[in-house]
């Protein structure tokens, strides 16, 4: 899977102050899951999260993360959360020894799962008792900290995602549009893309904001933005780079990057 070239987080292994282990999902949730991610921090440190077209679950099993926000100040992170589509960097401090567990759902999936509206909370976090019973997630939060081994631990939570599991399957429309802007690398008109799932577009945008959590059009943005790691193993220019996912003007590729990571791509790639 290419997708998975990406790191959810920025790159920073060498010193190996994290460890990140993956998983993909049980058969019945494979339509819906992308992959589960388990992260170790043996020391405290500061990490981002790349801009993302995935909802995701949350598990803090143990230890603690502050999310900082745009004007500095930090904010706990509550022990299960969902986190909304990612339109640009996020940044958070793990403190040490904290292990997370993440659910990376495909996207348009989350909403087989959530019974409340998804398209309003990118870039930030909504506790999972807000979307599930409290008991529910106390309970669950219990279980997965009691359970020995990695496999337990997913064995624990692909029981409560089954159970939990609405039983309507994703919109076609959706599915085929994202389907369609992955093929593309983002690079299609909002208008041109309705046309073809044969859907006015103020339709259109208002089931795919529906059941995707964000705009098509910032969608296409995003994949375009991480296409760009697609490239880079086989095209270093930076300029090639900008020209192969649909950038034909060099600082609209330069500001759009420094807007989805906070630096110039020359800093990023160095």
């Amino acid at each position: 899977m290419k997708e998975n070239k990406m790191s959810f987080f920025e790159r920073d292994l060498k010193n190996s102050k994290r460890r990140e282990f993956r998983f993909p999902p049980m058969e019945p949730l494979k339509p819906l899951i992308k992959e589960y991610m388990i992260v170790h921090c043996k020391e405290q440190m500061k990490m981002k999260v790349f801009p993302n077209p995935s909802i995701s679950f949350n598990h803090i099993i143990k230890g603690n993360i502050r999310m900082i926000k745009n004007d500095g100040s930090k904010v706990n992170v509550p022990k299960a959360t969902v986190f909304g589509i990612s339109q640009k960097s996020l940044q958070f401090i793990f403190s040490a020894q904290t292990t997370l567990l993440i659910t990376i759902f495909n996207p348009g999936c989350a909403s087989s799962f959530l019974k409340k509206s998804i398209h309003n909370f990118s870039d930030t976090f909504l506790p999972l008792d807000q979307f599930f019973s409290t008991q529910k997630i106390v309970s669950l939060n219990q279980q997965l900290q009691q359970q020995p081994s990695h496999r337990k631990m997913l064995q624990v939570l692909e029981d409560f995602l089954i159970s939990e599991k609405k039983s309507k399957f994703m919109d076609s429309i959706i599915k085929d549009s994202i389907h369609r802007i992955k093929e593309r690398k983002g690079l299609i008109s909002i208008k041109d893309l309705s046309k073809e799932v044969n859907i006015s577009r103020d339709s259109f945008e208002k089931k795919f904001r529906a059941n995707v959590g964000t705009t098509p059009k910032q969608y296409c943005k995003i994949i375009r933005f991480r296409s760009l790691f697609e490239e880079a193993h086989v095209q270093r220019s930076l300029t090639d780079l900008g020209l192969n996912v649909g950038y034909y003007d060099q600082s609209h590729f330069i500001r759009d990057f420094k807007s989805f990571t906070g630096i110039r791509p020359s800093d990023f790639f160095n």
